[in-house]
């Protein structure tokens, strides 16, 4: 399976659980609302959220959408501060949802704009066998 195949099932997929750790490895999970862009995905959620505070201190994320396919992706995360960029996301439509009503702008230092970059995925699909197992980057 190719990364485009799987950035398809993502968009539309719906809504996946993000799993973070803390440095400590304290374990958090959450529902956000991702953008595909290219090889990477997009969420804003607050600079003081959990996830926020855990991916600053642990890059390393999971996700999981469980539409008809399951999708499992692992990530690594990075915060974009770049004010040109942080409003060319807010205003690309990229993001699944109009966020306006949740962030008040995309200047707002209280908002985090987190891109993240896949690293590996498996996804489960129906197949005529029954469910088949694929996995990205191909082994």
């Amino acid at each position: 399976m190719e990364w485009d195949e799987i950035a398809a099932l993502i968009r539309d997929g719906g809504t996946p659980r993000l799993a973070t750790a803390s440095a400590d490895g304290r374990p958090h999970a959450s529902q956000v609302m991702v953008g595909v862009e290219g090889d990477h995905l997009w969420f804003v959620t607050g600079t003081r959220s959990r996830k926020a505070r855990n991916l600053r201190e642990n890059p390393r994320a999971a996700l999981v959408w469980t539409p008809k396919e399951e999708v499992y992706l692992q990530a690594t995360a990075d915060f974009v501060d770049d004010p040109d960029e942080r409003r060319r996301i807010w205003a690309s439509g990229l993001l699944p949802y109009d966020p306006l009503p949740f962030f008040e702008s995309p200047d707002d230092p209280a908002n985090s704009f987190v891109r993240l970059t896949p690293v590996a995925a498996v996804v489960f699909a129906p197949s005529e066998a029954g469910v088949a197992r694929h996995r990205w980057p191909p082994r």
